[in-house]
């Protein structure tokens, strides 16, 4: 297999990565990673040549994984750092590859383009064939195969305008914008909509020769997308784009997390590690009861993944780029569009999106250098590719079992998948409890800010009347959770127990100690209340006053104190 050969692999990688949800999830990360690992052995083994583009990107880029390889020995959970840094990696890897192809930038921007436009039109099928459907369509937007409507409606728009840049618009070219327009506008992603008509007006601006194909493009575009939510009955959606507005609660809830994430900054300024901010986030948040996985911005989940540092490389990499007299106005646009969008989002969770912005940004040849690869450096570069080979095959079938809910091989594999964990000790809850409690404190010793872990141990030693054990981790759940009414109940119910069992057993003095962490509940609350709570209108606002089930624990806490003191 020669040069040539191999290039039309890469091309196929490229393409099919967006098809496979965008390289999201960690197998379709690791499985991506074992590929090009494979293509970069083969260019070196027929180049016998490592080329490395000597450059400010490049340094910025591989400063960047090597915080993320630093981060598991200070992270919240270290077993999922290191999952997040062999999936970061895999964008570097990438970044590798297309420095040695000697490859034109045009060849990977034309299969984006035409891989935006065959997704865009199988997507629209899918308000057609039902089965289709099922799966491109979440909740009556336009997710298509990466599932997810706005990082969907961001791709397209980026693969919009690399068609745009085209010097010459041929017809196919003109349907391609119609397709891609029509499926950005079934995403209703209110922010990409804002954006896309911010892109529309300033290409019209600086390029008016393409307003004769443009304008023509987008307004077929907006009557597919009407006659497709006419006749496919989705006219309710239009409801959406009329809540669109700085004060809805979806957007005010994201404001929320870019708030808290403050607090965590001043407690992890070098970051708490891939996914430590799911982790801890609740500790921190006010003004809701919200639980997400990435914050929705990827400009502040690199603070919370790495630091203040990655962001500050964030943002020189941006700058130095938009700056860049190497790259285009189109290229540029796109790296806004990107970075924009990415700053109140989490699309950089699909490596798609990384590689995106590393073939716009592309290779600069004028700085390329050449390390011959002979002899021993031969050998060595081929055992650390070999291991890491083995390393990303090994870690996607791990994952890909724990994808398909086989947590019990996927563990056997690799045992510090907490997610993994979580989810087989809530298997083995009812079925198995000594299993499962088992699982709880491996959890916990693996993250002690895991609060299903806790919550499994408190529930199991409860109902065992295991009543200090359960104690235990029901203040630290109230620690770890403080917005949590029903947890805050928990840990009431508890003491309460607990001061009936002391009574009991003639311990008026520990009995007392416990009423007084009852009565302490609504001062708690009400600290709470004037600490957490915000005048932000969202949905899921936290309830901090005393619950009916706490007034009567506190109710049966005061005769409980009138009985220890008569006797």
């Amino acid at each position: 297999m020669g040069k040539k050969q191999i290039n039309i692999i890469l091309m196929g990688f490229v393409m099919i990565c967006p098809f496979l949800q965008g390289a999201y999830f960690y197998h379709g990360a690791y499985l991506a990673g074992a590929i090009l690992l494979m293509i970069l052995m083969y260019y070196i083994i027929i180049n016998r040549k490592l080329r490395l583009e000597r450059s400010l990107s490049h340094l910025l880029i591989l400063i960047g994984v090597l915080l993320y390889l630093i981060s598991i020995f200070h992270a919240v959970d270290k077993g999922m750092a290191y999952m997040g840094f062999l999936k970061v990696l895999v964008v570097y890897l990438f970044y590798l590859v297309i420095m040695q192809t000697n490859m034109d930038k045009k060849a990977f921007t034309d299969a984006l383009s035409f891989c935006g436009i065959i997704m865009s039109a199988i997507s629209l099928s899918a308000f057609f064939i039902p089965c289709l459907g099922e799966e491109l369509i979440q909740k009556g937007r336009l997710g298509s195969f990466f599932q997810y409507p706005n990082t969907f409606a961001l791709f397209i728009l980026v693969c919009t305008v690399l068609v745009v840049n085209r010097e010459k618009l041929k017809a196919y070219h003109i349907i391609g914008i119609i397709i891609m327009w029509a499926a950005l506008l079934l995403t209703f992603s209110r922010s990409m909509y804002i954006i896309a008509i911010g892109t529309l007006l300033i290409i019209i601006i600086y390029d008016r020769k393409k307003i004769k194909y443009l304008i023509p493009a987008v307004l077929l575009g907006t009557a597919v997308w009407y006659i497709i939510m006419t006749f496919g009955d989705f006219t309710h959606m239009f409801d959406r784009i009329e809540e669109t507005s700085t004060q809805t609660s979806e957007w005010l809830t994201r404001l929320l997390y870019y708030k808290d994430s403050i607090s965590i900054m001043k407690d992890y300024p070098f970051g708490s590690g891939h996914l430590g901010y799911f982790y801890i986030q609740r500790k921190y948040q006010t003004g809701a009861t919200y639980y997400v996985k990435y914050i929705h911005s990827n400009v502040l989940q690199v603070v919370m993944d790495i630091g203040i540092v990655g962001f500050a490389l964030m943002g020189i990499y941006f700058v130095y780029n938009t700056l860049s007299k190497r790259l285009t106005f189109y290229d540029k646009l796109s790296i806004f569009i990107i970075f924009g969008h990415g700053a109140i989002d989490f699309d950089w969770q699909f490596l798609v999106i990384g590689f995106l912005i590393l073939i716009i940004v592309f290779v600069d040849e004028a700085k390329i250098k050449e390390i011959s690869i002979t002899g021993i450096k031969t050998l060595g570069t081929f055992i650390i590719a070999s291991v890491l080979l083995i390393n990303y095959i090994y870690m996607a079938l791990n994952s890909y079992l724990a994808y398909i809910g086989d947590y019990e091989d996927s563990l056997r594999l690799y045992p510090y998948n907490t997610e993994a964990k979580i989810n087989l000790a809530s298997e083995y809850r009812d079925t198995d409890p000594i299993k499962a409690y088992k699982l709880a404190d491996e959890i916990i010793s693996q993250n002690p800010f895991s609060i299903n872990g806790y919550i499994i141990k408190r529930d199991i030693d409860y109902e065992n009347y295991e009543l200090e054990k359960a104690y235990e981790s029901a203040e630290k759940i109230v620690d770890l959770n403080p917005l949590s009414i029903k947890n805050l109940e928990k840990y009431s119910n508890i003491l309460l127990d607990m001061v009936r069992d002391d009574i009991e057993n003639d311990r008026e003095r520990e009995a007392l100690n416990r009423l007084k962490l009852i009565f302490e509940i609504p001062y708690h609350l009400n600290k709470l209340a004037k600490e957490r709570l915000t005048d932000y209108n969202v949905k899921h606002i936290p309830r901090l006053y005393m619950s009916e089930k706490l007034i009567d624990n506190n109710v049966e806490a005061e005769k409980l104190y009138d009985k220890i003191i008569q006797d």
